[in-house]
């Protein structure tokens, strides 16, 4: 198993690291991806693919291309120590809850789909069809603006 860390990433891949040192780490990813979550030219995010560990990281450019965000798919990353991908929605809620995750905002996307918001702890738990299908963490924040990063 595979424990998440809030606010300070996975194992030893940590928030705030560049991409070479993700690189030197956890080797090349599968695929690669920039885009800009906005109409702004200095808004991008490279998102890096790893298939063989069920996870994606981000880099944003606001942040000097630190690394911004993990998100997990698979069913062996534990948070607290509780398997959490693969639980339906109510069972999220309730293990959550056991661990002090009280705190959250629920928003539909679709009929079957919805996600989870704990904003204080930067954790995002994404559902498909009743199921959680992912975990989406980042580094906590002094402010709206700031990071806080863990290297």
């Amino acid at each position: 198993m595979t424990a998440v860390k809030i606010g300070i990433g996975i194992d030893d891949l940590k928030f705030g690291m560049d991409r070479d040192a993700v690189k030197k780490l956890i080797g090349e990813p599968t695929e690669k991806e920039l885009f800009s979550y906005s109409e702004e030219d200095e808004d991008l995010t490279e998102v890096w693919h790893y298939d063989e560990f069920d996870f994606s990281i981000s880099f944003d450019e606001a942040d000097d291309w630190k690394l911004v965000m993990i998100a997990g798919s698979s069913d062996e990353q534990t948070l607290e120590g509780k398997e959490i991908v693969g639980l339906t929605f109510d069972e999220v809620v309730k293990t959550l809850a056991e661990i002090g995750f009280e705190d959250y905002e629920e928003d539909s996307l679709e009929a079957t789909d919805k996600v989870l918001k704990f904003d204080a702890k930067s954790l995002n738990i994404w559902f498909d069809e009743g199921m959680a299908t992912e975990i989406q963490w980042g580094p906590l924040w002094s402010d709206e603006d700031t990071p806080i990063f863990p290297v």
